[in-house]
């Protein structure tokens, strides 16, 4: 009997479901799945837990491990093959969102500087009607503020605008390396 059999067969004599077992190990219902269809094995952090839910003893659980092939791709522990291909998976998706962000970005930087110029017309028209000198002071004010304020506005929307073109540059390329990569793999 496989240790995915007695998994299995214990948890239902237990009248546990995968995923009271599941909670009761803190991992995953897959990973209890996985277990018990023999495509992964327990790792040293779960098996107290399991052992102990399953009212077994480790040689009970374990059994003669000898028939077992350890060195198995199919046996992962959660090492660092997993982490290594869940990286990779989630990178793949951030390369297909890169290039999104990045657009969008670019249009939120044009969006500032169209709301900029607007801005500075609308500023420049009001400023017009102050032509009494007794407002001279509150507008040479109101002007340095404005040139200032502009600036601003312009130093930040250049930085959002190089953020979102080496965000689209760094998706599309992340894009092409991915399709050349899988087209090696798939022949």
């Amino acid at each position: 009997m496989t240790i995915g059999e007695k998994i299995k067969n214990k948890r239902i004599e237990k009248c546990l479901t995968q995923d009271d077992l599941a909670f009761a190990c803190d991992v995953s219902r897959q990973t209890i799945y996985k277990w018990e269809n023999n495509l992964s094995l327990p790792d040293t952090n779960s098996l107290p837990r399991l052992s102990k839910v399953l009212d077994m003893t480790y040689e009970e659980l374990l059994g003669d491990t000898s028939t077992y092939d350890f060195d198995k791709k199919e046996y992962t522990n959660g090492g660092l093959e997993d982490i290594e291909k869940g990286a990779k998976k989630h990178w793949q998706k951030i390369f297909y969102f890169m290039p999104f962000g990045g657009l969008a970005m670019i249009f939120t930087s044009f969006m500032m500087k169209l709301f900029s110029k607007i801005f500075t017309n609308f500023s420049d028209s009001v400023n017009e009607g102050f032509n009494d000198p007794f407002f001279e002071d509150a507008n040479a004010s109101m002007n340095a503020m404005q040139i200032s304020f502009m600036n601003i506005i312009t130093i930040i929307s250049n930085i959002i605008l190089i953020i979102g073109f080496i965000l689209l540059i760094a998706g599309i390329l992340g894009i092409v390396y991915d399709r050349i990569k899988m087209k090696k793999y798939n022949g």
